[in-house]
């Protein structure tokens, strides 16, 4: 005796039949998708050469600016060392000027005129 085949449910296979265009429709708009994606991810790569040579330059840039500041630095603090020996120079000039009497300016008036 033979043995017993499963029959197909007709009805089943009709349904699968009828929702493959669905199904297929579905795949086509996840692909469409995924093409947007590597796209963008292409357009993205094609930045990464340029951002390589972006990067070195201002690395450059910030090196130089490194070292104009330690020289700006040195040289505030070179000054602050004269301004400092200036002022111990200017004492006696300044003791000395305490002494005299002042000597008020005239007022002008805006016309230039000598306010009596």
């Amino acid at each position: 005796m033979a043995p017993k085949l499963p029959v197909p449910r007709v009805d089943a296979a009709v349904a699968q039949l009828l929702g493959a265009p669905k199904a297929l429709g579905e795949l086509l708009v996840e692909i469409r998708a995924m093409g947007r994606d590597v796209g963008i991810m292409a357009s993205h790569l094609r930045v990464m050469p340029n951002l390589d040579e972006h990067l070195a330059v201002i690395a450059e840039r910030v090196e130089i600016l490194d070292k104009e500041v330690s020289t700006m630095r040195h040289t505030v603090e070179r000054l602050e060392g004269e301004v400092i020996g200036l002022r111990g120079e200017m004492e006696p000039v300044g003791a000395l000027a305490g002494r005299m009497p002042r000597r008020r300016r005239p007022v002008v008036k805006a016309d230039g005129e000598p306010d009596a």
